[in-house]
């Protein structure tokens, strides 16, 4: 599997690709496959691998669409993620100022439980259940077709306990077209103790590093 090749293994292939082919389409989707999926150590290798896409393949639909998406989050590092709403789970009230003091990752996501998801969800897990006390946030950013009690149930099915923003009525604030937008789901940002987002990605594989930074900064 994929997942089984070194990283740096991946890069170097995909950039003798680029060298040899540079004109080639399918490098440049391959290339943001890496970006998007595979890049776990540094934002920066991220950002650089976005911008040689975007130099080289602004054209190419797929891959310029996953590069131009990822460089807009990525350039949101630095920023405060402010949210605020009750917990579909629990109905207790859900802020990011009273998670200040401890870093904190956030999940967008929307549609079905599919295999990718359900995959997610399950690192997730395994993360909480290394980490108990690490406060997880859920943004579920997309109507689902049975309404919130089904979608509550579904998360329930699938051992999903940390707190979940969903609003059957509004979809536009402050997670659909607001400053959380993305082209792509699910999407994580990372959180330090003062609330600001210190990494992007679209797995949690592509986070975890900067979050076992920062949590190994708050134990010191």
């Amino acid at each position: 599997m994929l997942d089984d090749v070194p990283y740096r293994t991946k890069l170097r292939f995909v950039k003798d690709a680029a060298r040899a082919a540079p004109d080639n389409p399918a490098t440049g989707v391959h290339m943001a496959e890496l970006a998007t999926t595979f890049t776990r150590d540094d934002d920066d290798d991220k950002r650089a691998l976005c911008e040689f896409i975007m130099e080289h393949w602004s054209d190419e639909p797929h891959a310029a669409a996953d590069a131009r998406g990822l460089l807009k989050q990525l350039d949101r590092i630095g920023e405060p993620c402010a949210f605020e709403f009750d917990d579909l789970l629990s109905g207790e009230r859900v802020d990011s100022v009273s998670l200040r003091g401890s870093p904190v990752l956030v999940m967008i996501w929307s549609g079905g439980i599919y295999e990718t998801i359900e995959s997610e969800l399950k690192r997730l897990r395994d993360l909480r259940a290394r980490a108990p006390k690490l406060p997880v946030v859920g943004i579920f950013n997309f109507r689902h077709q049975d309404g919130a009690d089904a979608l509550a149930a579904q998360l329930r099915e699938h051992s999903v306990d940390w707190p979940h923003w969903y609003d059957e009525e509004e979809f536009s604030t402050p997670w659909g077209e607001g400053p959380f937008s993305t082209n792509r789901t699910p999407l994580y940002f990372v959180l330090d103790r003062a609330g600001v987002i210190r990494s992007v990605g679209y797995r949690l594989a592509t986070v975890e590093a900067k979050l076992e930074e920062l949590t190994r900064v708050r134990q010191v």
